[in-house]
């Protein structure tokens, strides 16, 4: 028996895993996911797939790069590791390590699609809150077997960055701010590109979430990026304009300048606004572990993680980055 469930619907689900795995075949490569039993009725999981380049190294704080395809099936069965998140670290930090649930190396996706037939289906995708600083679409309230099995559509759910990881803001081409909303973006790009290939129709896109997911799907309705994406939202909750949405590009970049000083990245006359390449190629330089303990202790000094940036006249979300 596993729990599952959605939005505080909590179900009991009986799960069984068939003899041959599912493969579908999507843009990237074919992937190899599960045969499950939820109710009596047959869904196929795939989970972990990857849609996104790992943002490493350089490409730490920027927008992301579409996966490269991979050549032999990909076994999609378990989840992919949660983004980088102070909510878990700070629990015990001294015993932290990057390790099997939490990574930089965290931008992957699942698709639940039922078996029952093979006609199209209307698709559901989820966007996991957590105030931009954690969460993941590992949660099990979050596993969509039961809304495919009971409601005969394809759900779909995915990672994106957080925290400093996903919005740090030093007004530069390297880190622009909002890199998690544009995962979110790349994730909805891929659902549009893939979901046929799980009779998913890409024509009949909803988006639901709850808390900061609420938020982000709020800016994703208005932003030029999305347009296309999706066709309908169902509101659960968050607002766009909340104080814990969105703040001014000079408060993201007071926070950032706050984190380059944390880890040594950033002294008096040498400052992410005075020498951004120098002291963005610091920040990316630093362990992940790193960066990650220097946004709990900037936190227990009043300064929370940078949230999705407005333009610096005004906070109206007509004014939005992500929205040009």
């Amino acid at each position: 028996m596993r729990v599952s469930g959605f939005a505080g619907v909590i179900l009991l689900v009986s799960v069984t895993h068939a003899l041959t795995p599912p493969v579908v075949r999507t843009r990237s490569g074919d992937v190899k996911g599960l045969r499950l039993n939820v109710y009596g009725e047959k869904v196929n999981a795939f989970l972990g797939i990857p849609y996104a380049s790992p943002p490493l190294g350089d490409l730490r704080f920027r927008k992301p790069s579409p996966k490269v395809s991979w050549s032999a099936p990909r076994w999609t069965k378990t989840f992919g590791k949660r983004c980088m998140q102070e909510i878990i670290l700070d629990a015990a930090p001294e015993h932290y390590a990057e390790g099997p649930s939490m990574s930089e190396d965290c931008l992957y996706l699942n698709v639940w699609s039922p078996v029952s037939d093979n006609s199209t289906k209307s698709v559901m995708v989820w966007i996991h809150g957590g105030n931009f600083k954690a969460g993941s679409s590992d949660n099990p309230a979050f596993d969509g077997s039961v809304l495919a099995a009971t409601q005969n559509v394809v759900v779909v759910s995915f990672n994106y960055r957080l925290g400093f990881f996903g919005f740090l803001n030093a007004v530069h081409s390297n880190a622009s701010g909002n890199a998690g909303l544009f995962d979110q973006v790349l994730a909805l790009s891929w659902v549009k590109t893939n979901v046929a290939a799980f009779n998913g129709n890409a024509s009949q896109v909803t988006l639901f979430g709850e808390g900061s997911g609420i938020a982000a799907i709020r800016l994703l309705m208005i932003s030029p990026w999305a347009r296309g994406l999706f066709h309908r939202v169902i509101m659960q909750g968050g607002a766009a304009h909340a104080a814990k949405a969105a703040e001014s590009t000079g408060r993201s970049l007071l926070k950032a300048d706050a984190l380059a000083v944390e880890v040594g990245c950033s002294k008096a006359g040498h400052s992410i606004v005075s020498h951004p390449d120098d002291v963005i190629e610091c920040l990316k330089s630093r362990p992940a572990h790193e960066v990650l303990l220097a946004q709990i202790e900037l936190r227990h000094h009043g300064i929370e993680a940078p949230f999705p940036r407005t333009e610096p006249s005004s906070c109206r979300i007509t004014q939005i980055s992500f929205m040009t």
